[in-house]
């Protein structure tokens, strides 16, 4: 005779969609930060370029996922907000990351530091 498991009905499905979703966001936010210390090692070529675009297509997939997941769900294992600004944070800190690659090629562009003022395109010393 099966067991009746009252708990099974009342308690929400351990649903491990969302945590799947964040690791996948960190490791996304883990990856551009790696190829921005690349970045500014190295001058900005077309391979990172290339790398950068699909970090910024897996991080928004990855976040529009979690949305719609979110969206589906009627019950979450934590508070709906939370998820909501978890999600919306991570993709933050993706977009940040590679909002500063489009600054560093406009400084590689016109040979200038911003930071430091040296203008390394002309070889005549400092501009400000």
């Amino acid at each position: 005779m099966p067991k009746f498991n009252l708990m099974s009905y009342i308690m929400p499905p351990e649903d491990k969609m969302f945590f799947t979703y964040f690791q996948e966001s960190a490791e996304i936010c883990l990856k551009t930060a790696k190829l921005y210390d690349e970045i500014m090692h190295n001058h900005l070529n077309d391979e990172y370029k290339e790398k950068a675009l699909k970090y910024k297509r897996k991080g928004k997939l990855s976040y529009k996922a979690c949305l719609k997941q979110l969206n589906k769900s009627f019950i979450t294992p934590i508070e709906r907000e939370d998820i909501q600004t978890i999600a919306v944070q991570l993709n933050k800190i993706t977009k940040k990351g590679l909002f500063e690659f489009g600054s560093v090629q406009i400084r590689q562009l016109h040979g200038r530091n911003e930071r430091t003022g040296f203008n390394f395109g002309s070889g005549n010393g400092k501009t400000r």
